[in-house]
C-alpha cells in the first residue's frame, strides 16, 4: 500500500501535467489560439481570418482557419498567442478551484469528468472537500519530478534504489 506522502505527491504531479497540457494547447500556433484572428461570418458559416494590422492598407486578407488550411497558423511570422503562460496557469487554477467547489456542494461528477485521475486521488486520499483548494494541492507542486516527502520507514527501499517513476520513461 503507498503511503499518504506518495499519494499526495502522485496527486501534485498529476496536476502538474494537466496544466503543463493545457498550457502547452492554448500557446500552439494554431488559427485559434492567435490574437490576430477574426471570426468572420460567410454563407452561414464562420470562418477565421487574419486580422493583422486590421484597417490599414497593408492588413494581410488571409483565411486562416484551422479546419481549412491548419498550416497557416503554424508557419505564421506574425503568430501571436492570445494569453501569456501566466495568465494560462491561472486560468487553470480558477478552473480547478471552481470544479473544487462544485465537488464540494455535491457535484464531484465535474472533477471526475474533467480530471478522473485528480479526483481518483483526492477519493484514495479521503479529502474533505471542504479543506481542498487547488492551491493547496499544488503546495507540494515546486518540483514535481521530486521524490516524494515521505521518510522511509524500517525495511523500506535504501539509498541505493532508483528514485520512483525513473523506470517508467
Amino acid at each position: 500500500m503507498k503511503s499518504e506522502g506518495k499519494v499526495r505527491h502522485q496527486l501534485a504531479q498529476v496536476i502538474f501535467r494537466y496544466r503543463k497540457k493545457m498550457v502547452a494547447t492554448e500557446l500552439s500556433p494554431v488559427a485559434h489560439n492567435c490574437v490576430h484572428n477574426r471570426r468572420s461570418a460567410l454563407l452561414g458559416k464562420t470562418l477565421g481570418v487574419c486580422g493583422y494590422k486590421e484597417g490599414q492598407p497593408e492588413a494581410l486578407r488571409v483565411v486562416c482557419d484551422v479546419n481549412l488550411c491548419p498550416d497557416v497558423a503554424r508557419a505564421c511570422s506574425f503568430f501571436q498567442p492570445r494569453s501569456t503562460p501566466e495568465a494560462l496557469k491561472e486560468l487553470f487554477h480558477l478552473q480547478l478551484e471552481s470544479l473544487l467547489a462544485q465537488a464540494q456542494h455535491g457535484q464531484p461528477g465535474y472533477l471526475a469528468h474533467h480530471y478522473p485521475d485528480v479526483a481518483a486521488l483526492l477519493w484514495v486520499l479521503e479529502e474533505d472537500p471542504q479543506q481542498t483548494t487547488a492551491l493547496r494541492l499544488l503546495e507540494e507542486e515546486h518540483d514535481p519530478n521530486a521524490a516524494p516527502s515521505d521518510p522511509p520507514s524500517e525495511g523500506s527501499a535504501g539509498e541505493g534504489d532508483p528514485p520512483p517513476d525513473e523506470g517508467s520513461r
